[in-house]
């Protein structure tokens, strides 16, 4: 009887899938190795059931990043024609700033998360889509984590100047894929052209922008589950201490698991321990 990794038979794995509502048709396992090929994911020893788990997977995340492009692009437009000047709230009264009238519009997540996602389509997805970023191909495929590393130097009239040429040649050194390292590198050389020695900003940690849009939920679970202390009364003379209660250790785990599988998480995560650590400093 054909097994997975972890010796459980292949039916029981099927069935467990069935009944969390996920159809495995192994049926069409060629154009599920397919996909994943083309994705540069591995395809060809993995099993027949994992193959097309994970083409489900990866079809539902690309589903999941449109999705986030098109409120990117509302949001940009929004921006762009100053939508926010000419509405009124429920009160008949203008708002008195955009962050007032995405927060009203959105109050069920954090306004910053929106404010990125306006960002982004303002400066890069809407330019695109009206041909005003021809010479930067490529960039309204991107998604809205990777695209939101570029926002600083479309917006500097210089580093805009050289930008094209920077990606071209960071695109080429990374086997003709513009990757986040890839764009990385780009502004990297962009940067270190003005200062000699490029400084990265918050805005640009991946970790904070993974962050911001999960809208703000990872360093609020991160900051639930630990707890920070002294094992002293003397700051001097102790170390500090991360403590997980008993009662969050489960939560922690299965944080820690899901970033281990997922580098934008594991950004995030690594990015709320830091801050943390520098405010129980």
């Amino acid at each position: 009887m054909e097994t997975t990794n972890k010796m459980v038979p292949v039916q029981e794995t099927v069935a467990m899938f069935k009944r969390a509502g996920i159809d495995i048709d192994t049926s069409k396992v060629k154009a599920a190795r397919a996909s994943l090929n083309k994705d540069g994911a591995v395809s060809q020893n993995i099993s027949d059931v994992t193959a097309v788990a994970a083409y489900k997977v990866s079809t539902a995340l690309k589903k999941s990043d449109a999705a986030i492009k098109d409120v990117c692009k509302i949001a940009g437009v929004f921006r762009m024609a100053e939508t926010w000047k000419g509405e009124k709230d429920d009160n008949d009264k203008p708002f008195k700033s955009e962050n007032a009238f995405l927060k009203a519009l959105f109050p069920g997540y954090a306004t910053s998360t929106v404010t990125l996602y306006a960002d982004v389509g303002a400066t890069i997805y809407v330019p695109a889509a009206l041909g005003q970023l021809k010479d930067l191909p490529g960039i309204e495929d991107l998604g809205p984590s990777n695209a939101k590393f570029l926002c600083g130097s479309i917006k500097d009239a210089q580093k805009r100047a050289m930008l094209p040429a920077a990606l071209k040649d960071a695109k080429e050194a990374n086997g003709g894929k513009l990757s986040q390292r890839a764009i990385q590198s780009a502004i990297k050389n962009v940067n270190n052209a003005f200062s000699g020695n490029a400084v990265k900003t918050d805005s640009d940690n991946a970790g904070t922008i993974a962050n911001e849009l999960s809208g703000g939920g990872i360093s609020k679970t991160v900051s639930a589950l630990i707890q920070w202390d002294y094992n002293g009364d003397d700051k001097k003379d102790s170390d500090l201490c991360a403590i997980v209660l008993s009662r969050n250790v489960d939560d922690f785990v299965s944080l820690l698991t899901k970033a281990s599988k997922d580098s934008e998480t594991a950004s995030a995560v690594c990015d709320a321990l830091l801050k943390l650590v520098k405010t129980a400093k």
